[in-house]
């Protein structure tokens, strides 16, 4: 089957994801851009590493999704599929017809009949799950299951897409008008035809989501945006010489970090699974922390965020840098196979619980929001256990310059982060695939 480019990215993410262990993966695609040629590709990958795979395809139009199961080949030998709707499933499970470990992977198309039960059936079930939908709101599972969403290509994508496709297109045509000037080859000409033509055709697509008001054009300068502040990123975190120009006056490294953060908000609200968070106090996310208002004096923490909830709660932050060391730079273990910590994550983690601790029993369970002047701004956020999170340092310090891995440097760390139950430490690199993930491939291809 022939695929694009991203979803051949999406082939790859689900394979990958499945390889790793890990037992949920969600994947956004808007409709029409392919969801099931990128499941079916994605289950053949799988099944070519496995002697048998059992899948349970799961959808409500079994003649429909027979249709669109369908290839030129039969099914590889290993790759055994059960249709089932969704009342089907749910009917299995009550009556224990279906087992929990009856099928090493279970595919969802559209998951919107069954959003009340999703819960349960992900939990149910022993395999991988695989979840396709074309908006994260529905069902309400996907956006409590952000930090499993492991691709998202929207209509916003599809449209960015179609611009710079629409350039390619001019450049293509423009090209072999100067073939034919030229007296080329006819069957080289034609085959470039042919392309174009294919081009237009996908370009069409896209331009009709525009005018059916799928999407608008604020979409496409937000989403250029984020494009070009993905890039800065990048180079925030690779070019050396270019975060050192960014220092300003006399301020701290850390302080770059901050102030791009600070203008990009989304990449706290999304890549960090908070999905949504946004600032308080006039969008400046180093707030301080006293009493029962965020104003006066009292414990600075870089990132103060509220949820935009039923019922707000707060989420603290910490924003070292890329160049902190994430264990302690010795050229001998603690142990065998045991590396110590960082001086600087330990001391980032105990600077971010003593900030949460000092908080709690200042605010106890809520905090009103005041403004400069002293006066209530009718916000009242509520805490109970905060979310916390550390950004530091980069996994790249596990790895040589031939790209292998320093498994026991890297496995110390895994396992502490792992182990902490109140403070999520995520490194710069994490962070940016994060975003980019959120930008999605055509970030990849303008690039």
């Amino acid at each position: 089957m022939n695929l694009n480019s991203v979803q051949q990215t999406a082939v790859e993410r689900i394979v990958e994801s499945y390889l790793s262990g890990s037992r949920l993966a969600l994947i956004q695609m808007a409709q029409g851009t392919g969801k099931t040629l990128v499941a079916r590709a994605a289950l053949k990958r799988i099944a070519a590493k496995k002697q048998t795979l059992s899948v349970a395809w799961i959808y409500e139009r079994d003649a429909e999704l027979s249709y669109q199961l369908a290839d030129s080949n039969k099914a590889p030998e290993p790759l055994k599929v059960t249709y089932l709707k969704y009342s089907q499933l749910i009917s299995g499970i009550a009556s224990a017809t279906i087992s929990y470990d009856a099928f090493d992977v279970l595919l969802f198309i559209e998951p919107t009949r069954v959003a009340e039960d999703l819960e349960k059936v992900t939990a149910y079930f022993s395999g991988f799950k695989l979840l396709f939908s074309s908006v994260l709101s529905t069902p309400p599972f996907f956006s409590a299951n952000q930090q499993h969403l492991i691709f998202s290509y929207t209509f916003d994508h599809a449209l960015a897409d179609g611009l710079t496709l629409s350039l390619a297109l001019q450049s293509k045509l423009s090209d072999l008008s100067n073939r034919l000037d030229n007296d080329f080859a006819t069957e080289e000409v034609s085959e470039g035809l042919k392309r174009a033509q294919e081009d237009s055709r996908a370009l069409n697509e896209v331009l009709t989501m525009l005018l059916e008001g799928k999407v608008s054009v604020d979409d496409i300068r937000g989403m250029q945006e984020k494009r070009t502040q993905l890039k800065t990123f990048q180079r925030l975190l690779n070019d050396a010489s270019f975060f050192r120009s960014r220092i300003e006056g006399g301020a701290g490294p850390e302080s770059v970090w901050q102030k791009f953060f600070q203008e990009n908000q989304w990449i706290f609200g999304f890549g960090l699974n908070y999905l949504f968070n946004t600032p308080l106090q006039d969008g400046r996310l180093e707030q301080v922390v006293a009493g029962h208002s965020v104003k006066g004096a009292g414990k600075r923490v870089d990132a103060l965020l509220s949820s935009n909830g039923m019922i707000s709660s707060l989420c603290f932050a910490e924003i070292k840098t890329h160049e902190k060391p994430l264990l302690r730079q010795v050229s001998t273990s603690y142990r065998p196979g045991a590396w110590a910590i960082s001086d600087e994550l330990a001391g980032g983690i105990a600077q971010l619980q003593r900030t949460v601790q000092v908080s709690m029993e200042n605010l106890k369970t809520s905090l009103t929001v005041k403004d400069d002047e002293g006066f209530d701004c009718g916000e009242k956020l509520y805490m109970y256990k905060p979310k916390s999170f550390l950004v530091i340092g980069t996994l790249a310090e596990f790895t040589n310059q031939n790209g292998s891995i320093h498994e026991d440097r890297f496995s110390s760390f895994q396992m502490f982060r792992n182990a902490l139950s109140d403070v999520q430490v995520i490194t710069f690199d994490e962070l940016y695939e994060r975003a980019k993930g959120l930008i999605g491939p055509a970030a990849e291809l303008s690039s």
